[in-house]
């Protein structure tokens, strides 16, 4: 499909300020799970597959001699972070609320105090920018967010992607070259746009379809886009349309930032979703805790959990991979959760001490039940993880990565609340920011 001529055109490549190397450039996210709706765009009514974990909360609006003040409203120049989150349950249609807070560190999120936002929205962004871009899967648009006098977020200016044939965004994915330059990837139809976010206009049309799978829906992987000198690079994986089965097929990209042009690529495992860039800038892919779980019912239905590592300075990632479940003592072993220097932790399902329901399913056991343990390795020293004392987690993986520290989920059964979870502190994991239902999105805006 060819577009028409951008109606503007972006600054000279001299004036683009550019962000340091091997740095991942997408908002501070990583997601592991998805949920099959159905969609009604226009006349048509099509099952898509959308990237999420359930929350079952319910709250009023609440009146206005009852609502808390806003602790945010200060007008100072402390930090300030928007969190994005959903409120309702797994199956239903969920509400997504956008709040400021000064710190990810301690305290509760108020959903008194949010803007909601349409059903199936995501928070994308760059730390400390003072913008935060959310794509409205409703009507196709994306929104930008700033903070105003009051450290209250107001709309700065939304963009329609409806210009170049994207009628709703539950695939959405952006990434970011800067501050003022980001592209907006259709997952579903493999359209895409580099959009100036200084004053919220496409720029150019960008072709992503190399990346598809002709037949079953596919994704960007968890912390693609990383930055390597003047070009992103990241993976892809797809399932089936109710999750229940996985390709085999994984690929790698990379995108070059002077052409906008995909170079596209068969990743040496399959599955992959979550990932960590180590120190040296090597990027580690692997499977995660949904893979694990529909390969533990079913091998033919989803490949062997695996870890797959793209070194800094290669073209392509190394032919040689891991069994992940090697890491975890031979057990289901799913994700990867960046914690600090080469450190890192899995989830693990201790089948000796859950045994597996005859009428489990993939998704059931990945993301509604409490029994992943949190195991810990550091790729500098360990061949094997070693198991935490914490208590048992749902197997969604959502990592939050600001220039302060690492953050990762910790939710109950259904996800019904979420505490996020300092992954890199000093002095072993720090219990940070409560969380009603569960986040989708951390974006520090200052």
């Amino acid at each position: 499909m060819r577009l028409s001529q951008p109606n503007r055109v972006f600054a000279a490549e001299d004036a683009r300020r550019r962000p340091p190397e091997n740095s991942s450039w997408v908002t501070q996210h990583s997601s592991a799970w998805c949920d099959c709706r159905e969609l009604h765009h226009r006349s048509t009514s099509v099952l898509v597959c959308v990237w999420l974990i359930a929350g079952v909360a319910l709250w009023g609006c609440g009146d206005d001699e009852n609502d808390p003040p806003n602790p945010s409203a200060n007008g100072d120049s402390g930090p300030k972070f928007a969190v994005l989150t959903e409120l309702q349950g797994f199956g239903a249609s969920p509400t997504r609320l956008i709040n400021v807070v000064d710190t990810l560190d301690q305290g509760e999120v108020d959903p008194r105090l949010g803007i909601e936002l349409g059903g199936f929205s995501r928070l994308w962004g760059l730390p400390k920018t003072g913008a935060a871009y959310s794509t409205d899967e409703t009507n196709g648009t994306i929104t930008k967010w700033v903070l105003n006098s009051e450290d209250q977020l107001e709309n700065a200016g939304v963009v329609s992607l409806a210009g170049i044939g994207v009628g709703g965004l539950a695939f959405a994915f952006m990434a970011f070259d800067d501050a003022s330059r980001g592209f907006f990837f259709d997952n579903l139809s493999g359209l895409g746009a580099e959009i100036d976010l200084d004053v919220m206009e496409i720029v150019a049309p960008v072709d992503a379809s190399a990346l598809l799978d002709d037949s079953i829906p596919t994704f960007f992987g968890e912390g693609s886009f990383v930055r390597r000198g003047n070009t992103l690079v990241g993976f892809t994986n797809a399932t089936d349309r109710v999750q229940e089965e996985v390709s085999f097929v994984s690929k790698v990209f990379t995108f070059d930032l002077d052409t906008n042009e995909f170079a596209v690529e068969d990743a040496p495992c399959g599955g992959l979703v979550n990932s960590i860039v180590l120190p040296d800038g090597e990027l580690v892919m692997t499977t995660n805790p949904w893979v694990a779980a529909i390969h533990e019912l079913d091998p033919t239905r989803a490949p062997e959990p695996c870890l797959a590592r793209w070194p800094a300075d290669a073209p392509s990632p190394s032919p040689t991979t891991v069994a992940l479940n090697s890491l975890g003592g031979g057990l289901p072993t799913g994700g990867i959760i960046p914690a600090g220097g080469s450190r890192a932790l899995v989830r693990v399902l201790n089948t000796a001490n859950t045994p597996i329901a005859p009428d489990a399913t993939g998704l059931t056991l990945a993301f509604l039940l409490p029994i992943w343990e949190t195991w810990s390795l550091d790729f500098s020293t360990d061949s094997v993880a070693t198991p935490l004392e914490r208590l048992g987690l749902a197997g969604g993986i959502r990592v939050f990565v600001t220039e302060d520290g690492v953050y990762e989920n910790e939710s109950s059964a259904n996800f019904e609340s979420t505490i996020l979870v300092r992954t890199d502190a000093p002095d072993g994991l720090d219990p940070g920011l409560s969380v009603p239902g569960v986040p989708f999105g951390v974006v520090q805006l200052r």
